[in-house]
């Protein structure tokens, strides 16, 4: 199931997913995860190559005492993400930055996160005034659907699939056309295509931690672009 920022608020009350994620890289900060997927069905002692692991067999956390763009705690395979010469991971940034901005309720961090003019058409066409009652809304209907108040506190991306380029779904056409329409010329300009799907856990006043995924009983799926060599959610 698909749900992004371009739903209206009527069906974000029914079923919320927090919406748009590849590249190959190692790092040397892997960590146990709350929600390992690696292990599969491989059995003890095989010799498997490592680009034939499951996706969740190179798991690196990134935390805000060691990163400093980190608020939320993030957990992903290192092997799906690349990580720049610098040792920042672009992409999990903007993955990041987005479930921050519903957080924080924040447009600044929001808009550094999804694609700016989508997000302005997105608000016009469900009728807002502003961005900012559009995120509003957008994380009230979250409220709604988990039927309490929530802090989001440590993302896993629990899996990443890379679009083939030429070979493109039907979800990927239809966000490449909503690009071209706010953006003529711009879909010349997009270099990656993906989708991650997430669990995020959250507290509640601080305390009582919970999963979004077993919560309310749907996979948050994300689509993430790298347009003119940035990385953004659609």
């Amino acid at each position: 199931m698909k749900f992004s920022l371009s739903g209206s608020a009527a069906l974000l009350t029914a079923a919320v997913m927090l919406c748009s994620a590849y590249s190959c890289s190692n790092s040397s900060t892997d960590s146990s995860s709350k929600n390992n997927q690696a292990s599969g069905n491989i059995p003890a002692g095989a010799n498997v190559a490592e680009a034939d692991l499951p996706y969740g067999a190179k798991i690196t956390q990134l935390r805000p005492d060691t990163d400093e763009h980190i608020k939320i705690h993030t957990e992903f395979d290192n092997r799906y993400f690349e990580r720049t010469k610098d040792g920042t991971y672009p992409s999990v940034y903007a993955v990041h930055d987005y479930i921050y901005a519903i957080n924080e309720r924040d447009v600044d961090i929001m808009k550094e996160a999804f694609y700016p003019p989508l997000l302005e058409k997105y608000s016009k066409d469900d009728g807002h005034e502003n961005i900012q009652d559009y995120i509003d809304s957008y994380c009230d209907s979250i409220k709604e659907v988990l039927h309490e108040d929530f802090t989001f506190d440590y993302i896993i991306i629990d899996s990443c699939d890379v679009a083939d380029p030429d070979n493109l779904d039907d979800d990927f056409k239809e966000l490449d056309a909503e690009l071209e329409a706010v953006s003529p010329g711009i879909t010349a300009k997009i270099t990656d295509r993906r989708i991650v799907d997430l669990d995020l856990y959250y507290n509640v006043n601080g305390q009582n931690e919970k999963s979004y995924t077993n919560h309310s009983g749907d996979s948050l799926m994300l689509y993430e672009y790298q347009i003119d060599g940035k990385y953004y959610i659609v």
